[in-house]
């Protein structure tokens, strides 16, 4: 598992909670049963995380998943959906429950600074999924001839796009005018939502200037390390 995609794991692992349920159990850790209907959970969570993170809908990822080749990505990012496959998912998925099981014995969770970056992990990705959902940006479809008309101006500036074929060259500029109209959806829907929430901030307290100081704090704390390291 590579390093980014264990984060996202993880990340799902402390959010999903095991619920009891009546399908057939794969594994038993530490005494507590894991199900087909835990794992089929955690693989949907997981696609879906993961397609957030590339502006996609779950459903445009799964078919990209299912065939990577047609996706007109790069070679490397073809290798990442092969790896996004479900049938890479079991390995990710045990080593995610012996993880939180092992953390969780040791009493991980219960430090102070852990519970403070799970709560923002989970502001973090309750604030996200909601602007995906609400702002709708996962529905957003580009016709061919739109596809066609930006292909060919990439290839008229870009002569080594050239010789990519056409398939592949729509099929990836599609991708990317989905996440640029996806983003201009979301900052729409997140200035609504600054507009119509206003934030009352404390007149006594100013947020940048206590920034800034911190900065310089640690900026002379900085200097002052590699004053001492340089006698």
């Amino acid at each position: 598992m590579n390093l980014k995609n264990f984060i996202y794991v993880l990340i799902i692992g402390f959010i999903f909670q095991c619920s009891g349920d009546n399908s057939t159990w794969i594994w038993k850790i530490n005494g507590k049963k894991y199900t087909v209907n835990n794992f089929d959970d955690a693989y949907e969570n997981y696609i879906t995380l993961m397609a957030q993170q590339l502006q996609l809908s779950p459903e445009q990822l799964k078919s990209m998943v299912k065939n990577p080749e047609k996706s007109g990505l790069p070679e490397e990012n073809i290798e990442m959906l092969k790896r996004l496959s479900k049938d890479n998912f079991p390995d990710q998925y045990k080593q995610l429950l012996l993880l939180n099981t092992e953390a969780e014995k040791k009493g991980f969770l219960k430090k102070k600074e852990i519970k403070s970056r799970l709560r923002f992990i989970e502001q973090f990705y309750i604030a996200n999924l909601y602007l995906t959902e609400k702002s709708d940006a996962k529905n957003i479809e580009i016709s061919d001839e739109e596809a066609l008309k930006a292909w060919e101006m990439i290839r008229n500036s870009n002569p080594q796009a050239r010789g990519i074929p056409l398939d592949k060259g729509l099929a990836a500029t599609k991708q990317r005018l989905a996440m640029k109209k996806g983003f201009e959806k979301q900052q729409e829907f997140l200035k609504d939502i600054l507009d119509t929430n206003p934030v009352q901030a404390n007149p006594d307290f100013k947020l940048r200037d206590y920034v800034k100081s911190e900065m310089e704090k640690e900026d002379q704390a900085g200097d002052q390390k590699d004053s001492k390291e340089k006698k």
